[in-house]
């Protein structure tokens, strides 16, 4: 599944590559990017989403502007959250400020019509902690907002899931739509060391760092979760049999992604955690596993090589 299309280019994901990758790559979250994963081969993509103030949602990693532009440019507001949908999809975002923000029922269409069956992975980003000034109890809420904009455009349901790090997210999106795909998303490391979300803490707002424990934690908030998305690194044998014995799906995502085919040691290093990942998968009995990856053609190609 590709991550926020063909894969990151703006953010701490794409910060280790080579320049001259990043600018090859079209801009992440956008239509075009999203076109050509699937024409990579993956069955599907993920894209995060985040509400406009005119309740809008568009398909856009950080609210805060200054993330997505790489070429002189003027916001009308600091963050997305403030801005009107006409606004947002001006902003020139990704390496050449050639691409733009599109919104998730562009999104949507452009799948449903020229790749239908293709499943569409929706974080749900939401109301960032940047719009401090904003409301929170704000009518409609994001996650109706969300699921407006999937009945309008008559998307299958069943080729969607919806993810998130908010417990809050999920269990509003369980109420409003009992037969969503939910996955819960798990934390992962930074390259100092420590978790991507430290301090955070493992409350209701947050999903944690992937445990046992955590998952049990997550599915008493979340009883109809459909699978669960960790950070590569930390799944166990552990973790994949309790999921496995509740028929939990499996989603995995790198933090800091390079190429798995390579003869870097960071590369290889990558390429062993996915093929681990697989055999603990395959260890435990699950038929099935699913990564979310900035590299789709080169994890395709290790992964077939490797298990054939």
């Amino acid at each position: 599944m590709g991550h926020r299309g063909e894969g990151a280019t703006d953010s701490a994901f794409a910060q280790n590559r080579d320049i001259s990758e990043r600018r090859l790559r079209l801009a992440e979250n956008t239509v075009p990017s999203f076109r050509q994963s699937l024409r990579q081969g993956a069955n599907g993509f993920e894209l995060d989403a985040i509400q406009t103030k005119d309740n809008k949602i568009v398909c856009t990693h950080i609210d805060e502007v200054a993330q997505h532009i790489t070429i002189a440019y003027q916001p009308p507001e600091k963050y997305i959250g403030r801005m009107q949908l006409y606004q947002v999809r001006e902003i020139p975002v990704g390496m050449q400020g050639s691409g733009r923000i599109p919104s998730l029922e562009d999104t949507l269409l452009m799948v449903k019509h020229e790749f239908p069956g293709a499943e569409v992975n929706i974080e749900l980003k939401g109301k960032i902690g940047n719009m401090e000034d904003l409301p929170d109890d704000t009518s409609p809420s994001f996650c109706r907002c969300v699921l407006d904009v999937v009945e309008a455009t008559a998307f299958p349901l069943a080729d969607i899931s919806f993810s998130s790090f908010s417990h809050r997210y999920l269990m509003e999106m369980a109420q409003l739509c009992p037969a969503a795909k939910l996955g819960a998303l798990y934390d992962g490391p930074r390259h100092d060391g420590e978790l991507l979300y430290a301090g955070a803490g493992e409350d209701i707002d947050r999903c944690a760092q992937l445990t046992v424990g955590s998952l049990e934690k997550t599915l008493g908030y979340v009883p109809s979760l459909y699978c669960v998305n960790p950070e590569v690194s930390f799944v166990t044998e552990e973790t994949l049999r309790w999921l496995h014995e509740r028929n939990l799906k499996l989603y995995c995502w790198a933090l800091h992604e390079v190429c798995p085919e390579g003869n870097t040691p960071e590369q290889k290093a990558y390429g062993e955690r996915l093929v681990r990942a697989v055999n603990i998968a395959h260890a435990v009995g699950m038929k099935e596993l699913t990564f979310i990856t900035d590299h789709v053609d080169n994890v395709r190609s290790l992964l077939l090589r490797t298990f054939g």
